[in-house]
């Protein structure tokens, strides 16, 4: 199974960013938390990896990686567990969550409030030019930090102390 079409160029955005936020009303799950995201282009076709709830977000600005001037929406895709229960909760890091942020030209068909099916294109990237960027992130604050201040700033390797300091 794949995120997106076999035609899609795909490259890591360094260093990870955080999940953007609207200007008012509801926020991400993880918003301002760091995302390593990926950037893809060439028509490519996003998929939902499970079958999700579908949250969708936007804002005029501070959005797009490299490109902070530019308006931008957001999907948050929360696996159902129901799907593979076995499978989703055996996941070290605990259920992911993932995010796909587009900006012109890309397209979505996704909804606020949806559901999605596993395998169900949600958006398409633009021709040329990154327009698509996804990542994961996971409710367990271990494996999401790579950012944290308070280890050392790229640290895998986090004390429980230092998590359990970090506001939610």
């Amino acid at each position: 199974m794949s995120l997106f079409a076999p035609t899609a160029t795909v490259a890591q955005i360094s260093p990870s960013t955080p999940v953007p936020s609207p200007a008012s009303g509801p926020l991400p799950r993880f918003a301002g938390d760091h995302v390593r995201w990926m950037a893809v282009s060439n028509s490519a076709n996003i998929c939902a990896f499970a079958r999700c709830a579908v949250r969708v977000f936007s804002g005029s600005m501070n959005g797009i990686p490299g490109n902070d001037a530019a308006a931008w929406t957001l999907l948050e895709l929360s696996p159902l567990p129901g799907f593979a229960v076995k499978a989703l909760l055996a996941l070290p890091g605990g259920l992911p969550i993932q995010y796909v942020l587009l900006a012109a030209p890309a397209t979505t068909t996704a909804t606020d409030n949806s559901v999605a099916a596993i395998r169900t294109t949600i958006a398409s990237a633009g021709a040329g030019a990154d327009s698509v960027w996804f990542g994961v992130a996971f409710q367990d604050r271990v494996v999401r930090a790579d950012r944290c201040g308070t280890c050392g700033g790229g640290s895998r390797r986090v004390r429980m102390e230092h998590i359990r300091e970090q506001p939610r």
